[in-house]
């Protein structure tokens, strides 16, 4: 029964032939660009989902106004995390900086320089806070002193080749100052709202730029994470996040700014705010 209507089939796709490629090739596009955009889709809705805990983490954005105008943007003060370590939904939290410029880096024994757009510092609780695979290194000491970093495969490559980057040192010379690797880890994925090469301290910024950069309420330049308790109160979070705030950022009529949290996993799609990524 099945041959004879396999037969019938070929049959009349015979007796039609232009007709049916016609068919057949717009089925085809047809299936193909479904495909297509089954793909895209679940890709763009991937983002940021490697890190574990992926829904316990958030990024807290600005939300101000002044005068007439309203706004929101992706800096936070440098001063915000510090003051948060005290609230007990909070299990950890980091401060992320990226300079407005690229970096350019020498290694003085190998005489190679380049410019790094992906050149970002951070604290050590950072590699709490997201998964970054460690290839070598300590993770728990990597970042912890002045003048660390932490670098991609692939980076490490660029400037070493085959050799162990452990404790080679590249030239910031966009910051007059050194860093020593103290690990290497695998690239970020594609997926990733942020993109990172080479990871060092943030705690080195004060000497460069003065000992209040990190905890000033006056300064917004620091993309700020938190990951937090599985049986957190978002709601209830953001409130006591935005009393702290009022203790010490003045408002008015005038002036009105107000700390919110992001779910990472929202930012690709959802967040088009004011100094992203």
């Amino acid at each position: 029964m099945i041959f004879s209507h396999l037969r019938v089939a070929l049959r009349q796709l015979t007796k039609q032939k232009g007709l049916n490629a016609i068919h057949i090739t717009g089925l085809a596009i047809g299936i193909s660009t479904f495909i297509f955009l089954l793909l895209y889709v679940q890709k763009e809705r991937s983002y940021d989902r490697h890190h574990d805990h992926a829904e316990n983490i958030y990024r807290i954005r600005t939300d101000y106004r002044i005068g007439a105008e309203s706004n929101s943007m992706a800096w936070t003060a440098g001063a915000l995390v510090t003051h948060l370590q005290q609230l007990p939904e909070i299990q950890e939290a980091a401060r992320l900086f990226r300079y407005r410029s690229p970096s350019v880096l020498f290694d003085n024994e190998t005489q190679r320089s380049f410019s790094e757009d992906n050149f970002i510092w951070a604290d050590p609780a950072v590699l709490n806070v997201f998964s970054f695979k460690f290839l070598k290194g300590v993770p728990h000491r990597a970042l912890v002193r002045p003048n660390t970093m932490i670098v991609t495969e692939s980076s490490a490559r660029r400037y070493f080749g085959d050799a162990d980057p452990i404790g080679r040192v590249l030239n910031n010379v966009t910051f007059g100052t050194t860093f020593e690797i103290t690990g290497v880890i695998k690239d970020l994925p594609e997926t990733s709202h942020f993109k990172a090469d080479f990871i060092c301290s943030l705690i080195t910024l004060p000497n460069l730029w003065g000992d209040q950069t990190l905890t000033t309420w006056g300064n917004s330049f620091l993309y700020s994470y938190i990951q937090v308790k599985a049986d957190a109160d978002i709601n209830s979070l953001n409130e006591k996040i935005t009393e702290i705030s009022k203790k010490h950022i003045p408002v008015s009529e005038d002036a009105l700014f107000q700390f919110v949290l992001q779910s990472l996993i929202d930012i690709h799609l959802y967040s088009n705010i004011q100094n992203e990524w």
